[in-house]
């Protein structure tokens, strides 16, 4: 990122992430817990909460899924009839997809990176779909693999594909300020609470000390299910 560029418009660019693209990357007030259930991972708040106040972090590792991903295709053969036969690799980054493309042209095996790098379910048969026709994947890999003016054979870089779940990618995180203080939001404090209740009652039940009784009987249960209907 240079200098001179806005973090939030670039988040609202860039960022694979739905959340804080939609809030241009700026996540306001919350406390540690709260971050983690909005991002759905504790990677990017462990950093927040343990780094100096403006400091942008460089870019931090996450293993978290996120609706995109890259094809790099193969066409081995086309048929009149609207089949093809092709290999694919799918990768979670365009900086991915450019590693293995390379690897592609400098001879290295396509079956062999299948296996190493593609998060598609054929890489245990080395990215191999065998004849594949309209509908097999998604509408972006249908309008490579059946476009007319692609070439037949051969791999002609990569595309992205944001009907696809791919995992791993990489978070920047800028921390603004931190109030110990700071009164909590009523969300933010709903949230917790509720976190703190279902916490409290899974050790009831996980408890082997405690013994559950039901006061139920079977005209209770008649009443219950006559209130629903």
């Amino acid at each position: 990122m240079e200098a001179e560029e806005d973090f939030t418009e670039l988040a609202d660019e860039l960022s694979l992430d739905d959340f804080t693209q939609d809030e241009d990357g700026d996540l306001g007030w919350h406390p540690q817990d709260v971050f983690n259930e909005l991002l759905g991972t504790s990677v990017a708040s462990k950093y927040a909460f343990s780094t100096e106040i403006g400091t942008l972090s460089q870019p931090i590792y996450d293993e978290k899924s996120k609706p995109i991903g890259y094809w790099l295709v193969n066409i081995l053969e086309r048929q009149e009839d609207n089949q093809a036969y092709v290999e694919v690799i799918l990768v979670g980054s365009v900086e991915e997809a450019d590693i293995v493309l390379r690897k592609l042209i400098e001879g290295e095996d396509f079956g062999e990176l299948a296996r190493e790098f593609s998060q598609d379910d054929s890489r245990e048969q080395g990215g191999d779909l065998g004849w594949v026709s309209p509908g097999t994947k998604s509408g972006a890999f249908d309008a490579y693999v059946f476009d007319p003016e692609i070439e037949d054979v051969g791999i002609v870089g990569h595309f992205p594909d944001n009907t696809v779940i791919t995992t791993g990618g990489y978070w920047l995180v800028q921390v603004l300020a931190v109030e110990d203080d700071r009164e909590l939001a009523t969300e933010d404090r709903d949230f917790l609470k509720n976190k703190a209740l279902s916490a409290w009652i899974d050790a009831l039940w996980d408890d082997p000390e405690n013994e559950v009784e039901s006061f139920l009987d079977a005209d209770k249960k008649n009443w219950a299910i006559a209130q629903i209907n």
